[in-house]
């Protein structure tokens, strides 16, 4: 049955505040927890531990070495043959995905470019990507509206409540944001987009092939602005760009570990289908392109006098050959 807007964004909410409360928060209280008591000891045996310089390398060093960190584990993953049950593209996970959905051959699925082909253009996106991020951190002049982010502020300890209320709105806009891009990449600037979809969404780092335009319109727009322009503790900005970079590692590795961790079948399918899925849900849901599920034909109800009619001559034939 089909769904009117406002149901189906209902229900893309109803599945963003489950995944918020069930994966989002409990990722963030750990970061916090790691976070507070690094600043805590920063403060206690730093000479300069306002210092904004060191804030900002200490953010983007720690999220270069986890971008790394995060596809060390996935490709690991990747080559042992336990881990093999949870990839969306083999076994059972397979099966069920092409009996519910109109997919190509499952030939085409596999991963056509190799780590070697990629490398060169994800580390130039990062460079990109990171430099770009730095020189906003460090701008003496940030225009917000709610906040800044305290990157210079001796007594800049948040509480959990606070980087919670941060995290939902950079989540809400980033949606919003990257399946506006996604779609225009798609309908309008496709030719700077296609570069990324010679990938499969089925390799880590793949997340990261695309050309200069692509990475500005659905990575660094959706991810830094919202932060940016409305105002965000520097402690919150931090753990986001940890979450969102896990996201991104996740969501082109094509490994599905089940509840309550999201599932990277939303991209994968992007991938294969194409013209769906532009957005982590809200955004489709207002635009109506969530990848859709084949159409079963409706099941054939017999009258019941010619279903027992049939039963009966089933019957017979049964009884004819067992006195043969």
């Amino acid at each position: 049955m089909d769904l009117s807007r406002s149901q189906r964004v209902g229900v893309a909410l109803r599945e963003f505040g489950a995944d918020f409360v069930c994966w989002y928060i409990p990722c963030t209280v750990v970061f916090w927890w790691v976070i507070s008591w690094l600043q805590t000891w920063i403060e206690t045996n730093s000479e300069n531990p306002e210092c904004q310089q060191c804030r900002v390398w200490l953010v983007y060093g720690s999220l270069f070495a986890w971008t790394w960190t995060l596809q060390a584990i996935y490709y690991m993953l990747g080559s042992c043959s336990w881990a093999q049950k949870f990839r969306i593209t083999e076994g059972q996970h397979a099966k069920k995905l092409a009996q519910e959905y109109s997919l190509p051959d499952p030939k085409r699925w596999a991963e056509s470019l190799s780590f070697k082909d990629i490398l060169a253009n994800s580390l130039k996106n990062q460079l990109i990507y990171f430099s770009l991020g730095m020189v906003m951190s460090l701008s003496p002049i940030q225009s917000t509206w709610f906040q800044r982010a305290g990157w210079h502020e001796t007594e800049s300890k948040v509480s959990l409540v606070q980087v919670l209320a941060e995290l939902c709105y950079l989540l809400l806009f980033f949606d919003l944001l990257l399946g506006f891009s996604h779609y225009h990449l798609h309908v309008t600037f496709y030719k700077y987009h296609k570069d990324h979809h010679q990938t499969k969404g089925d390799s880590p780092l793949s997340g990261w092939y695309m050309t200069t335009l692509d990475l500005i319109m659905e990575l660094w727009l959706p991810i830094f602005v919202p932060a940016f322009i409305l105002g965000t503790s520097w402690q919150a900005f931090w753990i986001w760009l940890l979450l969102v970079e896990w996201d991104g590692v996740h969501s082109h590795a094509a490994f599905d570990f089940g509840y309550p961790m999201p599932s990277p079948k939303r991209h994968w399918l992007h991938h294969l289908q194409v013209q769906c899925n532009y957005s982590n849900g809200l955004f489709d849901a207002f635009l109506g392109t969530e990848a859709q599920k084949k159409e079963l034909a409706p099941e054939i109800q017999f009258p019941t006098l010619l279903v027992r009619k049939s039963n009966r001559s089933q019957d017979a034939i049964k009884s004819v050959k067992t006195m043969d």
